[in-house]
């Protein structure tokens, strides 16, 4: 195994890669591995400790409620990033604006619909005795009001994320939006772990959340203003055209997010209708320590390289595509031997 390890490195021309960048990346998708498995650990230990298995069976019902009404938010992302890609290495900068234009209108028609209809069910919900799941029947107000300001949070994680990925995932600058986002991530489930030690009011901790993200927001204003991002939003470049071509290349990223997402949260609140919050508890634990980390490893690895493709497809330089494959597979077989040696220390 060495040996054939070795021989790939051997092969790989690493001068014909930008290794510099990265290399970058993937330091900060390490960092976003490590912030967010120590989160994971974290967060269901303190919680139960300090609201009881119960208490955080229904959090984490409340989340996975939200989670799945915000696929109603359709992810234009990546489909607006490899455009933009695509016309940066084609020095088209013209046309990357009208990507950018035409993707955030998209994005913020969706937010304003999500917002409406959030506001519509919440109503629909406090004035109504028909209940969907019966950790609800019997609940006052504030189990949908934190249901509804968690919404709030993921409409804006949204909104930003878009903004992350058409001005500095496009050109290959994943590092900025890794740092900012997992840092920020990271203080705010500490920060709800210190109030779950004084209180478990659902409405609090749900606005607590809330507050990281519209920093985040502010944050990353701030941020664009001090680099001077070179092109911003132009409502004239808005075409028919373009939003159907952006909205038809979301579909299969949309796809996977949805079996994704149904996989993960319907479950959960299945567990939750037929049996009890602490089965929530446990089950939501168990994933955590083996199903999560396999999964956010490779994905970690792969989300690296996703610009790396782009580059050499758009600039036509297919044969550096296999260089890039070789290091790749390097990389995840090393990865994955550590995982399995781990595994069964």
């Amino acid at each position: 195994m060495k040996a054939l390890i070795m021989n790939i490195f051997k092969n790989i021309n690493i001068q014909s890669l930008d290794f510099t960048r990265i290399k970058k990346n993937f330091i900060s998708h390490i960092y976003k591995l490590i912030s967010e498995s120590s989160i994971q650990i974290l967060l269901p230990f303190f919680l139960i400790k300090f609201w009881g298995a119960a208490n955080f069976g229904i959090w984490i019902m409340l989340n996975s409620i939200s989670i799945i009404l915000s696929l109603l938010l359709l992810r234009y992302n990546h489909s607006a990033q490899q455009a933009m890609t695509k016309e940066l290495f084609q020095k088209n900068n013209y046309k990357r604006k009208i990507v950018y234009s035409n993707g955030l209108t998209l994005v913020l028609l969706n937010s304003l619909f999500f917002l409406v209809l959030c506001l519509i069910l919440y109503l629909l919900a406090t004035n109504s005795n028909t209940h969907l799941f019966n950790f609800l029947a019997n609940a006052d107000k504030g189990y949908y009001l934190a249901t509804l300001i968690l919404l709030f949070s993921i409409m804006i994680r949204y909104v930003v994320s878009f903004y992350y990925h058409s001005l500095y995932n496009q050109k290959g600058q994943l590092s900025t939006s890794v740092y900012i986002r997992n840092t920020l991530n990271f203080l705010s489930k500490i920060s709800l772990i210190i109030y779950a030690s004084i209180s478990n009011d659902f409405v609090n901790a749900a606005l607590l959340l809330l507050l990281f993200d519209l920093f985040e927001w502010i944050f990353f204003i701030y941020l664009n203003n001090k680099n001077k991002i070179p092109f911003t939003f132009d409502s004239k470049l808005i075409s028919k055209t373009e939003l159907f071509i952006l909205f038809k290349k979301s579909i299969p990223n949309n796809i996977e997010i949805y079996i994704n997402n149904i996989h993960a949260h319907i479950g959960i609140l299945l567990f939750g209708y037929f049996f009890s919050e602490e089965i929530v508890s446990f089950i939501v634990t168990a994933k955590v320590l083996f199903y999560y980390f396999p999964y956010k490893i490779f994905n970690t690895i792969n989300s690296v390289f996703y610009f790396e493709y782009a580059k050499q497809i758009f600039s036509k330089k297919y044969q550096y595509l296999t260089k890039i494959i070789q290091f790749q597979s390097v990389v995840i077989v090393l990865f994955l031997f550590i995982f399995i040696s781990i595994t069964y220390l």
